[in-house]
């Protein structure tokens, strides 16, 4: 750099050569505004909307970084094949394999487990709701987690009744990061807090305030280490030149051996393997069930990097065109400078120099339009995207990379093409920028940008009609003014019942229904083992319902009768399955078929007193599975209202003086289902948001490029439009003859990108149990579009062209 200063200051023929060069380039730019104006305004969009998507793109990259590089962290996976149930990915696993693990393999560092737990904690007299979960051994270490506090002991999680809170769940708590000392409560049981860590700047998979020792209640849980059981997360850490391959063979192996010595049935076929813990957030899209806290998709990334990089393309594309074009008119001076000794590259530096200039300024427009987009974009997609020009490569030597790239990118091909005019053609005629090979590269460009945005434009099409197909279909129950509140399972089913007594007593409650969760179903899959001569099972979804959860959800019994009051043996001995179940099963009539009863002691079996209709239990980009349905008050964990009226904070009001009398201290966190849906719908939602705003946006371009091509056409052409009027031409006939020019150059442009864009939509599409199919209307919304918008664009100049008095452009001829 010091040796470019010294050749500016010490030299003056190079200093004036600099001086001239951006003198002359502004003075350009200055002098044909309407040309440095579009230019400017499609680099601004497209630089500003590339850097958008790539903070988007560098946000979803993010999560994991922060793991230890000396080894390599692992989630054990489970290829499971039940009866009744397709071939799913189990990411959740049984407590007995890290024991096994860290005994029987060698070349395994450590392997610990992550359980989930009630968010409950009792803590100075108060009851706080915190992300809370079971672990044991060096977990915090081997998540990278820092440490603010700790006993001395580096947080180890391996004695009992110990725990690990974050830095904001201290603060919230404590009110003082160093908690190490203090004690808290959770399930009537005492830990000692033993470490506290910051995870404040960190993304992850997996996020918890709070970890409680594992080994604590461990001995309670006898079913934990059989094998048979998926109740917990197993990591596995191995050294960076460990096999993860060799150790899962090593897991098959011995799962198959202690399957090998049960009764059949026992187990089902499993075939394990470990996912890399950075792989998690992303590349998890073939995993039906896990426990996660976020959720990406590696394919999104693959889609918006696409995007970005042509949204981008789009602008340069535009560039080029415009300038190409504009050639013409700066024919003379090409002719002037050459005849006074410019050398060809010279000239071509000159147009270059133009185009960083022109993208100097872009890339500063751009980046103040993000400082105003950014907020609304994080809004718009519940992100937390900032400007962060120091500490971002992205914004400092990426955004260096952007502007040398696209100004060279963007002014190479003009800079050529009119530093090879020929002074005595250019001298004599004016212009040089007609020739045929340049119309129709200008022509061939035209025709990319328009490909790009009709892809775009059916792209966003397909993907709104299919966000609104999930949110429109039928679920099968009414998700509509319906409040959920979620307790631990430990607080009572006769507390709820009195909170449901005393909610009935409004009058704007219309129906209340409870179960295990909001939909009925607890989360939970295990065998059904049916009672018959052939030892029939089933994989089931387990759901746990009083009698008032079918009613209130508006959900029918299609066979059979729902659990009743009155029945006093209903918890002991009745269930209800779902039609999926009833399918899967065979049975011509159900009802009085009996299932084994794994619950009570003191009965054998479970009767089958009713078929519930299937509904959407969860969300509907996935089918609806088997499922069972039993009457168990001690799994009871969450409330139903359904209210009336169109006021709900009224209602919330009303229901939270009911909520603090009846569970005093007990954080109030309501929640309404049509919510909780947006959020499952929130990843395809996003897709559709950010396609759309990118559609919007290259049309915007395209069009831009495309008006200035027009412009630059007319006054071509000005002559021969001023003739056909004179000849008895109209001005719809002149529109007519100038905008079919254009439309067959568009036309083609879609018909190219449409079956492209069909089949990336309709691969994306298989993705989806209930998806829509692409027809014809799509793609004729997409021609409307794309045509329309091209052709208003083109008559805007054309009409004014053909409106023009003949005199102003013959009188010289």
């Amino acid at each position: 750099m010091a040796c470019y200063w010294h050749l500016y200051t010490q030299i003056p023929t190079f200093r004036q050569m600099l001086q001239n060069f951006f003198k002359t380039a502004l003075r350009y730019l200055v002098r044909d505004i309407s040309f440095t104006l579009i230019n400017i305004i499609g680099l601004t969009a497209g630089i500003a909307a590339f850097l958008l998507i790539a903070l988007f793109l560098q946000n979803e990259r993010s999560y994991d970084t922060h793991l230890p590089d000396d080894v390599v962290l692992y989630r054990l996976v489970g290829i499971q094949e039940p009866a009744g149930i397709d071939v799913q990915h189990v990411a959740i696993s049984s407590g007995g394999w890290a024991p096994y693990l860290n005994e029987n393999v060698p070349e395994v560092t450590g392997a610990f487990r992550i359980m989930g737990a009630s968010n409950i904690l009792l803590a100075e007299g108060k009851q706080f709701r915190v992300s809370t979960f079971f672990a044991d051994g060096h977990t915090l270490g081997f998540f990278g987690l820092p440490l603010v506090s700790t006993d001395g002991r580096r947080g180890l999680l391996d004695r009992p009744n110990t725990a690990a809170i974050s830095k904001e769940a201290a603060m919230r708590i404590y009110g003082t990061a160093d908690a190490t000392g203090q004690v808290l409560r959770h399930n009537q049981i005492l830990y000692t807090v033993i470490a506290v860590y910051d995870n404040s700047d960190i993304q992850s998979h997996l996020r918890f305030d709070a970890l409680l020792s594992l080994s604590t209640v461990e001995a309670d849980n006898e079913w934990l280490p059989y094998l048979g059981n998926n109740s917990l997360i197993t990591y596995i850490v191995l050294p960076p030149e460990g096999d993860p391959g060799r150790v899962a063979s090593l897991i098959n192996g011995h799962y198959q051996r202690e399957s090998g010595q049960l009764q059949e049935g026992a187990f089902m076929k499993n075939t394990f393997y470990l996912q890399p813990a950075g792989d998690i957030y992303l590349r998890s899209g073939q995993i039906d069930i896990q426990i996660v806290s976020a959720a990406g998709n590696i394919n999104t990334v693959y889609l918006f990097t696409l995007v970005a990089i042509l949204v981008l393309a789009i602008a340069c594309i535009n560039f080029i065109n415009l300038s190409t074009a504009n050639a013409g008119r700066r024919a003379r001076e090409v002719g002037m400078r050459k005849v006074l000794g410019a050398s060809r590259g010279k000239l071509a530096l000159q147009f270059i120099g133009e185009s960083m200039v022109l993208t100097f300024m872009s890339v500063l427009l751009a980046l103040v339009l993000l400082e105003f987009i950014i907020p609304e974009f994080n809004s718009l997609l519940g992100s937390s995207l900032r400007l962060d020009f120091l500490g971002n490569p992205l914004l400092n030597v990426g955004l260096l990379a952007v502007l040398v790239v696209v100004g060279l990118v963007a002014g190479f091909y003009p800079g050529v093409v009119m530093s090879r005019f020929q002074p005595v053609q250019v001298l004599k005629s004016g212009t040089q920028s007609g020739k045929p090979q340049s119309a129709l590269l200008r022509k061939l460009l035209v025709v990319f940008q328009f490909a790009i945005s009709a892809a775009l434009i059916l792209s966003t099409i397909v993907v709104l009609h299919q966000v609104r197909h999930m949110q429109s279909k039928d679920l099968g129950y009414d998700p509509e003014h319906v409040i959920y509140i979620t307790f631990d399972e430990g607080d009572g089913y006769e507390r709820l019942r009195d909170f449901k007594a005393r909610l009935e007593e409004l009058p704007q409650i219309s129906a209340i229904g409870m179960a295990s969760n909001y939909n009925g179903v607890a989360g939970k899959q295990s065998t059904i083992y049916v009672a018959d001569s052939v030892n029939t099972i089933l994989m089931a979804r387990f759901g746990y319902v009083d009698p008032d959860f079918f009613p209130a959800m508006g959900i029918g019994i299609v066979k059979g009768r729902n659990f009743s009051y009155d029945a006093a043996t209903d918890p002991y001995q009745a269930a209800l399955i779902n039609e999926a179940a009833w399918r899967a099963l065979g049975w011509e009539n159900p009802l009085g078929q009996r299932v084994r009863n794994t619950y009570h002691e003191d009965y054998d079996y479970f009767t089958i007193v009713g078929v519930v209709k299937d509904y959407n239990y969860y969300p509907v980009r996935l089918p609806v599975a088997p499922a069972i349905y039993l009457y168990q008050k001690d799994r009871i964990a969450a409330v139903n209202i359904r209210y009336s009226g169109n006021d709900p904070q009224q209602v919330l009001a009303r229901v939270e003086e009911i909520y603090r009398a009846t569970f005093p201290g007990l954080p109030f966190q309501p929640r309404f289902i049509t919510e909780t849906l947006a959020r499952q719908t929130r990843t395809e939602s996003n897709i559709m948001k950010i396609f759309l705003w990118s559609s919007v946006l290259c049309i915007l371009i395209s069009c831009m490029g495309l008006f200035g091509l027009t412009a630059y056409m007319m006054s071509q052409r000005k002559k021969e439009i001023s003739m056909r009027k004179v000849l008895g031409g109209s001005v719809a006939s002149i529109n007519l003859m100038l905008v079919n020019g254009f439309l067959r150059v568009v036309l083609l442009a879609v018909l190219i990108a449409l079956p492209v864009a069909y089949l990336l939509m309709n691969r994306w599409l298989d993705n989806y149990p209930y998806r829509i199919g692409i027809g014809a209307a799509h793609f004729a919304l997409v021609l409307l579009i794309i045509t329309g918008i091209a052709a208003i664009t083109v008559l805007f100049y054309s009409t004014r062209a053909a409106r023009q008095n003949p005199v102003t452009n013959l009188k010289y001829e």
